[in-house]
């Protein structure tokens, strides 16, 4: 999904669309919905993922857009996905009207509903030839102005169907409770280390390692965006970073470029 869209959803006070509770079949199966108005996108928008499952639907049934990964173009319609990991990918949206929908999975729910692994490459999917059973449900949300009634009822819907075997495994559960605070440090004093590295494995498509990498770029990702000529330095080393040239090496792993040229005249 759009890099700054996590950020906002994942640290700072961006609410879901509507509350989800995991005691209740759409909560055990979906993270959040979230919507960004595209009035606020660049032309070109990095992507990122960190491994949970990510749903966009666009505010048009004819919208469609194109990403480019790598030099790869991958055309994409009114409705895509992204989970795995992500490098090097740019979105490139075809309007500024309406609002981004974004719906964040729980990995056990996507897997079971779409019958697939939660992530495969490149990792960024047009739903029209990824899954076009999917692809159909969800297209009728793809409209100006939709709202957190027709989305909650379209959800209630499908996972009534699906709802045995979502929830049944309690570590998800707990994962997903407090996803911001429960370290793979925690993980794997409570539980036993090759149990935590095969549920990540399954479940994001990652190791539980990636999982932390992908974390730290994004606490340092999110300093940058917010802070006003931060030190680079400083913001490698609040971030779980050991040096500002291992921040450096992921911003160009990830996102193809140097924290300095991504927040031109922002970092000293």
């Amino acid at each position: 999904m759009p890099i700054h869209c996590l950020t906002a959803i994942k640290f700072s006070s961006q609410s879901a669309l509507f509350p989800l509770s995991p005691d209740d079949a759409v909560g055990r199966a979906v993270e959040g919905v979230y919507q960004f108005s595209l009035a606020d996108f660049n032309q070109h928008v990095a992507l990122f993922s960190d491994g949970c499952p990510a749903l966009m639907l666009m505010p048009d049934a004819g919208m469609g857009s194109v990403c480019r990964v790598d030099g790869q173009i991958i055309p994409l319609g009114a409705v895509w996905f992204t989970a795995g990991i992500l490098q090097r990918a740019v979105w490139e949206p075809s309007g500024t009207t309406g609002k981004l929908t974004i719906i964040r999975f729980r990995p056990q729910a996507w897997q079971k509903l779409s019958a697939k692994p939660t992530g495969e490459p490149p990792y960024i999917h047009d739903m029209a030839t990824y899954h076009p059973e999917l692809e159909a449900k969800f297209l009728p949300l793809c409209k100006p102005g939709i709202g957190k009634e027709e989305i909650g009822k379209l959800l209630r819907a499908m996972f009534s169907d699906v709802e045995d075997g979502i929830g049944a495994d309690p570590q998800d559960v707990l994962f997903f409770k407090s996803p911001h605070t429960l370290s793979v440090k925690t993980w794997k004093q409570e539980y036993h280390p090759k149990w935590v590295q095969r549920f990540f494995k399954k479940r994001f498509g990652v190791s539980p390692y990636q999982y932390e990498q992908l974390q730290r770029f994004l606490c340092a990702f999110r300093r940058l965006e917010t802070a006003a000529a931060e030190s680079l330095h400083a913001v490698a080393f609040l971030s779980g970073y050991c040096d500002a040239n291992h921040l450096i090496k992921d911003f160009k792993k990830y996102l193809g470029t140097t924290p300095r040229h991504f927040f031109r005249g922002r970092i000293n």
